[in-house]
């Protein structure tokens, strides 16, 4: 089996490569490989993120009295909103 990495391979040599592959795993499934899916950790994320915010703000008011509450809430907003969306992704690949 030929070796192929980035931009290299052409669909047709990836479907000839997958085939070649279905056929030496149909002939011994122990070649397969395994592998865990792990869930996404957005939530988590978020929370820490919130958290290191937290104490930059406190750090800033003193030492800049500079405020980017605004700029940080957007962000937080947007974070969620993917957030919501990727659960919703998730959730739709597991009902199909």
């Amino acid at each position: 089996m030929e070796r192929y990495s980035g931009n290299e391979c052409r669909a047709d040599e990836l479907k000839r490569a997958e085939s070649e592959a279905s056929t030496v795993l149909a002939a011994d499934p122990r070649q397969g490989i395994g592998y865990i899916a792990a869930r996404p950790r957005m939530a988590l994320y978020i929370e820490y993120n919130a958290r290191i915010y937290e104490v930059y703000l406190n750090f800033s008011r003193r030492k800049t009295k500079m405020d980017a509450t605004s700029y940080w809430d957007e962000m937080i907003m947007v974070l969620v909103a993917e957030q919501t969306a990727n659960k919703e992704r998730c959730m739709e690949n597991e009902n199909d």
